[in-house]
């Protein structure tokens, strides 16, 4: 075993993999939104930008998802410990013929991502990822890295799962505005924008990209991209209010 590989990772180890990590994960919350539009994002923001745009957006959605996982560590650790049924015959079955198992969630994946309805599929997709954490478990290199069984398991069910789920949040948050069910929507006529709307198929506000508002017309399902100017406020409206109040600083995504 290489002098690399049998470094432990402590706390400054973990901060100097999370950060990117972290970054990551954002990305993906990006690209699985903006992606559903057919925008790739990267090409209007900057690195630095994803943190503003996504992370902290995303922290919100995945603060009680994460409260879960460490509830359900705290409540069943001492009852289900890490590689307790190792020694069963299904598991033994599995260690040997680990390649069609890996074989058999590949083809799974592929299903459901082909077949399944928007956005659920991508939320069973990023279950299905997560249980390669346990064969990625027992790989040598990955226990000279982390040797407590416990952690071990946490950081690598939490490492594969966050960023499929945040790209599975983002389709979620396009599929509520392709469905009229937008955060926020234009006021097209105090705007005096001249774009195609009715009372069933408003205009939906998307974000702001650097200094573009990003607009999606539910009437013909176009995207249009508008140019921030201080002397043209765009006007927006909550989903459940009527009432428009003038928008000149980015707040969604």
């Amino acid at each position: 075993m290489s002098e690399k590989l049998s470094i432990r990772l402590g706390a400054k180890e973990f901060i100097a993999f999370g950060a990117p990590y972290m970054v990551a994960v954002g990305a993906c919350y990006l690209i699985g939104y903006w992606g559903a539009f057919q925008i790739n994002v990267f090409e209007y923001i900057s690195f630095s930008d994803v943190v503003k745009l996504a992370i902290y957006p995303l922290m919100a959605s995945l603060i009680f998802f994460l409260a879960g996982v460490v509830s359900s560590e705290l409540l069943f650790s001492s009852h289900l410990p890490p590689g307790g049924g190792s020694k069963t015959g299904v598991s033994k079955l599995g260690f040997k013929h680990w390649r069609l198992v890996f074989a058999a969630l590949i083809l799974v994946i592929v299903l459901v991502v082909i077949c399944a309805p928007e956005p659920g599929k991508w939320f069973l997709v990023a279950t299905f990822l997560s249980l390669f954490s346990t064969p990625l478990s027992h790989v040598s290199e990955v226990i000279e890295l982390l040797p407590n069984p416990r952690i071990r398991a946490t950081v690598l069910f939490l490492s594969l799962l966050l960023p499929a789920m945040s790209f599975a949040y983002g389709r979620q948050e396009a599929y509520f505005v392709k469905t009229g069910s937008a955060n926020y929507f234009v006021n097209v006529e105090r705007s005096q924008l001249p774009l195609e709307f009715d009372e069933k198929s408003r205009v939906a506000y998307l974000g702001l990209l650097g200094d573009l508002y990003v607009l999606r017309e539910g009437k013909t399902g176009n995207i249009v991209f508008l140019k921030q100017r201080s002397d043209t406020p765009l006007f927006l409206m909550p989903m459940q209010s009527d009432n428009a109040t003038a928008f000149h600083a980015p707040k969604l995504w």
